[in-house]
């Protein structure tokens, strides 16, 4: 007859590092090794942000717009902004809500369009993907962080 195996309540007591393996359904002794993301990475994991269905528009937009008609902003833009990082490509306000309206609301009043584009605008800088940069003396532009020039 099978002996019966009593708990040992007198024993050593501590904590065993074990590992797992999945695919077998198996413990191992041994723990298997896996990536650690830096904290930055998993902090921008968990601040992805959200936007208005107009703002996801609005930012596929404005991405084309930097490939095809920003500007790389001058010493003296970069000088009115400390937010422009060298190498930043603005795209002028006026075409960026153009593109808007004509992607978005074709033949629609003016007004309603700068109504939605500043929404959807809204969106986007909350999100901290895109931002205004602005003076009267070198005018009103849009730009996007992630697609500075690097230089």
């Amino acid at each position: 007859m099978p002996s019966k195996v009593k708990p040992n309540r007198h024993g050593r007591t501590g904590i065993i590092t074990t590992g797992y393996r999945a695919e077998f359904t198996q413990f191992t002794n041994e723990v298997e090794p896996r990536q650690i993301e830096p904290e930055e990475v998993r902090q921008r994991a968990a601040k992805k942000p959200s936007f208005t269905a107009e703002g996801t528009v609005l930012y596929g937009i404005l991405k084309s717009l930097t490939l095809t008609r920003s500007r790389i902003a001058t010493q003296e833009q970069r000088a009115a902004d400390r937010r422009l990082p060298k190498g930043a490509r603005l795209i002028p306000l006026d075409e960026a809500r153009k593109a808007f309206g004509n992607n978005v609301m074709p033949g629609e009043e003016e007004d309603k369009v700068k109504t939605r584009f500043r929404n959807a605008f809204i969106s986007l800088s909350k999100g901290g993907v895109a931002f205004y940069h602005g003076v009267e003396e070198t005018g009103f532009h849009v730009w996007l962080p992630e697609l500075a020039a690097d230089d």
